[in-house]
């Protein structure tokens, strides 16, 4: 994320680590469900005059790998598991493509391969299938835990940035901004439980002006400030204190510069005060008058538009963008 950002934030560890997550989604893929669909497929096969005689005289080797990988798919984990759900996907996918693998000569064979082949290279890097929590999220639920089989129990993570991950921490965030405060750390400010900002604090929301399209802040900042105000700092891109900040919404402290590091621990010593899974849940609620993000268009724009190269390079190169009239420079 482009900008400046000086929010130093501070976690103070949760009271009861072991609590329930907030949220749990349950995504089941009964292997019956396939059973079902195979059937109906060959049936259909059969009333279209197909024939099952040429497979009676077909040498499948090495048989029983199918349905053990098919198998360590479909079976549920004990919740702590001493093998990581990854390591059993990947294992039951290997032994799926060795399957395939030594029976290349049966019809549909190499494509059976080809799929279980690109399934492994999206499961290897991720740990798991991937499953975009920003939909889950769109979808009702507050942070995501997804459980069950192997199939479905790994998942990447929906955003290599820490937004996400600051709004929903079990343990409470408690930022402290001591100077400029910009981009993605204004964006950590807003999403932490508290942010206590010094009166030398300066704030900014900076994307536009290097032609970057934020789908977090467009979510974030209107349920903070209200539309009309988040359309001003957003498109206007100008700079405010604390003294603002505070007054609009964006955050909820401002003490003295001195005083800046004694607030914030003493706003994390309130907060600890409370019930932990009560405030998780609480805090559930809360995030709930979050708009969903809208990834979709971002990362469209960000791959269409030049805008993004060219404000990035005129930065770089200490210049107006192109885009800025030249009355204006």
């Amino acid at each position: 994320m482009p900008g400046d950002a000086s929010a130093r934030v501070e976690t103070a560890a949760p009271p009861c680590e072991d609590a329930a997550p907030v949220a749990r989604i349950v995504l089941i893929f009964p292997m019956s469900l396939i059973a079902a669909i195979a059937v109906v497929a060959v049936l259909a096969g059969l009333l279209a005059g197909g024939s099952l005689r040429p497979f009676e005289h077909l040498r499948v080797h090495w048989w029983a790998l199918a349905p053990i990988g098919l198998a360590l798919q479909g079976a549920p984990l004990p919740e702590h598991p001493e093998l990581p759900a990854g390591a059993v996907l990947l294992i039951s996918y290997g032994l799926l493509l060795a399957f395939a693998a030594v029976n290349l000569r049966l019809p549909g064979a190499v494509l059976v391969f080809a799929g279980l082949a690109l399934n492994l290279a999206v499961i290897a890097p991720n740990g798991g299938m991937p499953v975009d929590p920003a939909a889950a999220r769109a979808a009702g639920a507050g942070t995501v835990t997804i459980e069950g089989t192997a199939k479905h129990h790994a998942l990447s993570s929906d955003d290599v940035l820490p937004f996400l991950a600051v709004r929903d921490s079990r343990a409470p965030v408690i930022s402290a901004v001591n100077g400029l405060c910009q981009g993605g750390g204004l964006l950590i400010a807003m999403l932490s439980d508290i942010a206590v900002a010094s009166d030398r604090a300066t704030f900014r929301v900076p994307e536009l002006l290097r032609g970057i399209i934020d789908a977090t802040y467009a979510a974030v900042l209107p349920a903070h400030v209200g539309v009309a105000v988040a359309r001003d700092l957003m498109l206007s891109a100008r700079r405010f204190d604390a003294e603002e900040a505070v007054r609009l919404g964006v955050i909820s402290r401002m003490v003295a510069h001195d005083d800046l590091r004694a607030a914030a621990r003493a706003a994390t010593r309130e907060v600890l005060q409370t019930a932990p899974d009560a405030r998780v849940l609480t805090k559930r609620m809360l995030h709930d008058r979050y708009e969903p993000i809208d990834y979709q268009t971002m990362f469209w724009g960000l791959e269409h538009s030049p805008e993004p190269r060219e404000g990035m390079t005129a930065f770089m190169e200490k210049r107006p963008p192109s885009w800025i009239p030249d009355d204006m420079q």
